[in-house]
């Protein structure tokens, strides 16, 4: 049945009636007249409500927008895509309302727009369109957190006026976070646990993974702008996923490397404390993971005062190191450390993790309460890092997100990041003097751990050993930074 391109509710009732005339009155084209006239009666109120909110927006009168989209919305049976446009209009509706007589911004008209905005997401999906609208309204509420994220978003946005808006923004906040704020202080542990560092803004576009409920990785900076109260290990930073230390909250460490480090931070303090109270004997059994011989040689007997030569934990305290004694029994590797301590049993006050273990606490009281002679304790890398499988799963999926939309090359088969998160367990057992047999007062106490900038050094040490050896170029500029950061003449507090 043939119709003109541009046909009125009058042709069509006229056309359909000589078709139900001349071809028998047959009751489906009689049905079919009915839906087309229906259809095209809807679609001339939805032209000219549309047309009526265009005007609308012409004349700048929001509120007759708002309330015309409400009509849309309302019609029963409306078309799908009229909705959706509907709402998008009633959401920027608002938005534009929010601004008063006197140029000034309601915060509640804005907050209804961005809900509008969120449900409008939630329904038809998070484009940049929506994003860049809920960044104006954080921007307005001056919401540092959420305008950088949004902003994060659009860096490398199609549309220019996005990604010029974006930058500015971000750079802004970023700015304002930097100079007024003491980001780990000020941020929870939990929301700050995991920080991305990009080379710069071209690198971190699109890295915000927006609404999702797997997202934990909530920071992400640049190489020029990061907050001036984070530590980070010699010779960073650099580009990369960093995991913040659990009880030592505002150090940071590579993500490839963070499980292993804290998990012998933990080792060697412990080793510190129980020679403290006067072990004389410490045995290491490897139940999973590491084994004892692969990180003793690296990370066991590095930087020693005087005396003590022992899981990297130095001091004066008087222990005289007798020997070390190795062993293999199977896949297990047991090594025996023995001292023959003589000062008196003091408990270090520079211990960082005492506070976090309350096994550490006990074993301090039973010992000088108790005469406690022997102890056994398990330490666990999952339990330093203070990371589930789950965790990590969701911190690996994040991390992949982001190395997908700053690097176009990235492949996650390839990548090192999370090679060394497998748990290590290691069983410690402790013998201990009797403290009748520990007389001598100590008139010299220094510190159990390596300074800052040698702890430092030691770092970018085990990093340039990473692949097995040392390059000639690698040693001497080793020996450079050596020099420098840990000078002979230097004193140790």
């Amino acid at each position: 049945m043939a119709k003109s391109k541009n046909e009125g509710i009058g042709e069509m009732a006229l056309r359909y009636g000589k078709a139900f005339l001349f071809k028998g009155g047959v009751f489906g084209i009689g049905q079919e007249a009915y839906n087309d006239v229906k259809n095209k009666e809807k679609q001339a109120i939805i032209n000219e409500l549309f047309s009526r909110i265009e005007n609308a927006f012409d004349n700048e009168d929001y509120g007759k927008v708002v309330n015309i989209a409400n009509l849309i919305i309302d019609q029963e049976g409306m078309d799908e895509d009229a909705q959706r446009i509907a709402k998008w209009y009633k959401a920027k509706g608002f938005l534009l309302l929010s601004v008063d007589e006197n140029n000034e911004q309601s915060c509640d008209t804005l907050t209804k727009a961005e809900d509008l905005f969120y449900d409008y997401g939630n329904e038809y999906g998070w484009d940049e369109d929506v994003v860049y609208m809920i960044m104006l309204i954080d921007d307005c509420l001056e919401r540092i957190v959420n305008t950088r994220n949004e902003a994060i978003f659009l860096l490398n946005s199609d549309d220019r006026d996005y990604r010029t808006e974006a930058i500015k923004l971000y750079d802004k906040y970023t700015n304002i976070l930097l100079e007024h704020h003491n980001f780990t202080e000020e941020i929870p542990y939990s929301e700050r646990k995991y920080i991305f560092i990009g080379q710069n803004t071209q690198k971190i576009g699109g890295a915000y993974q927006w609404i999702d409920d797997k997202r934990v990785i909530d920071w992400i900076f640049t190489l020029d702008k990061l907050p001036s109260d984070i530590v980070l290990p010699l010779g960073r930073p650099q580009p990369g996923l960093y995991l913040a230390h659990p009880v030592n909250t505002n150090h940071y460490y590579p993500m490839k490397n963070a499980e292993e480090t804290l998990f012998m931070d933990k080792v060697r303090e412990f080793c510190w404390l129980v020679q403290c109270l006067g072990a004389n004997e410490v045995s290491f059994h490897s139940n999973k993971g590491l084994s004892i011989s692969q990180v003793m040689g690296a990370s066991m007997n590095v930087g020693v005062d005087v005396g003590v030569n022992a899981v990297n934990v130095g001091g004066s305290y008087g222990n005289t190191r007798k020997r070390d004694d190795a062993y293999n029994y199977g896949q297990q590797v047991e090594l025996v450390q023995h001292f023959a301590p003589k000062k008196k049993a003091y408990c270090p006050d520079d211990l960082i993790w005492l506070d976090s273990d309350p096994e550490w606490k006990r074993l301090i009281k039973q010992r000088f309460q108790g005469g406690f002679m022997e102890y056994n304790y398990k330490i666990s890398s999952s339990e330093t890092c203070q990371m589930t499988t789950n965790e990590t799963n969701e911190v690996k999926a994040n991390f992949e997100y982001i190395m997908y939309k700053v690097n176009a090359n990235y492949d996650s088969s390839t990548d090192q990041t999370f090679s060394k998160t497998k748990e290590t367990e290691w069983a410690i057992h402790v013998e201990f003097v009797p403290l009748e047999e520990l007389t001598e007062e100590t008139t010299i106490k220094l510190t159990n751990r390596t300074t800052e900038k040698e702890q430092d050094y030691l770092d970018m040490l085990k990093e340039s050993m990473g692949d097995g050896e040392i390059t000639p170029r690698e040693r001497k500029m080793l020996e450079r930074v050596r020099a420098i950061m840990c000078p002979k003449n230097e004193s140790r507090s």
